[in-house]
């Protein structure tokens, strides 16, 4: 039976590469689907969710904008707004956002966008009003409190169109993951591996991960494996080389395994300054390993106190020693915590409640 109150919806995103993250994003599909909604995907060709749709139902287009401007692809988007009797657009990225906007002008369409982390629109930048604070936006989907936070300080004189909508993730979607082994990453089986999974900024931490080796024993067997691109900077190197017990560190660049490499480690790290939603501690906590997290705002929403996990100060290089060391030290506290955290998890990001969530988000803003 169909429940939903009208909604036609186009759901427009990328949906390319191969990110367990893109999982939540169709799950969530997948589930207003079930829930009634009239719903198509515009994305672009090769997605590897194509197949599915196909065998679900979903009718899909493999035209996903290329540019912000291109008036073709404007008219051609248009058209499809049109022959489909839209009324709700998700967008999820800029260049799907600016062309919604253009092909719905004149057109009785709701525009919704995602926003997935913090900063970068202000309210004194003309380039953030062609996107999300145009005001023929309709809803912002954030995907966590810091994210909704950051964005509601730009509306200036109007009511922010934000809601915190979480993203669910499915435990089924780890199962398979196997840990390839320490041995096979270089470590001997009693080694205590610390990993973190980051592409290299100077806000993910790194560099005070690393100066957190100098406040470690030498006579524990510590190692840091750090998975992810641009490790080769200057001065991480430069840094890494000048500490003692430099040899406590692997990098191992980027790695499409990396979901089996934190399955094998005792403890995923977060080290970050700022930090919307980590899809990294989601991984982890999936997969049964402990985490250690700065106390930002994004992080503290998943490792929500020290019964869930370590919560560390930000660069704070011994505040992360001392996690690390009492990790440890404290085998059965690591595996309570962990435990603790997915107990969590299951509880409160569950993709069934997404789906509600923007079911009935979407029918309040067609009923206003």
């Amino acid at each position: 039976m169909d429940n939903s109150p009208g909604i036609k919806l186009l759901w427009i995103s990328e949906l390319t590469g191969d990110q367990f993250g893109l999982l939540a994003e169709v799950a969530a599909i997948y589930g207003l689907k079930e829930l009634g909604v009239d719903i198509s995907v515009l994305c672009r060709p090769g997605s590897r969710f194509i197949t599915e749709f196909r065998s679900r139902g979903i009718p899909f287009h493999e035209k996903h904008p290329e540019s912000k401007w291109d008036r073709k692809e404007t008219k051609e988007l248009r058209q499809v707004i049109l022959d489909g009797g839209y009324n709700i657009i998700h967008a999820f990225n800029n260049k799907a956002i600016i062309q919604a906007l253009r092909a719905t002008r004149g057109l009785d369409v709701r525009i919704f966008t995602y926003r997935g982390f913090a900063g970068h629109i202000h309210w004194y930048d003309p380039g953030s009003y062609l996107t999300h604070l145009n005001p023929r936006i309709s809803g912002i989907w954030c995907v966590s409190k810091v994210v909704k936070e950051n964005l509601d300080k730009q509306f200036i004189g109007r009511k922010a169109p934000t809601r915190v909508i979480y993203k669910g993730h499915d435990p089924a979607w780890y199962e398979g993951v196997k840990p390839i082994g320490k041995e096979t990453l270089g470590l001997a089986e009693d080694d205590f591996a610390v990993v973190l999974v980051a592409n290299y900024r100077k806000y993910k931490g790194v560099d005070d991960l690393v100066r957190s080796l100098e406040y470690i024993p030498e006579d524990l067997p510590i190692k840091l494996l750090i998975v992810g691109r641009g490790m080769e900077d200057a001065g991480l190197q430069k840094l890494v080389s000048n500490i003692p017990g430099k040899e406590r560190v692997h990098f191992l660049g980027f790695r499409k395994d990396v979901l089996e490499v934190v399955a094998s480690c005792d403890l995923a790290v977060n080290a970050s300054w700022t930090e919307a939603f980590s899809k990294t501690l989601f991984e982890a906590v999936y997969m049964d390993v402990p985490c250690a997290a700065t106390a930002v705002s994004g992080n503290l929403e998943l490792i929500i106190d020290e019964d869930h996990g370590w919560q560390v100060p930000v660069k704070n290089p011994k505040g992360m020693t001392n996690a690390i060391i009492d990790a440890f030290h404290h085998p059965k506290e690591r595996q309570r915590r962990a435990l603790n955290a997915r107990k969590y998890f299951e509880k409160n990001f569950r993709p069934e409640e997404t789906a509600g969530q923007l079911f009935e988000w979407y029918g309040a803003v067609l009923s206003a």
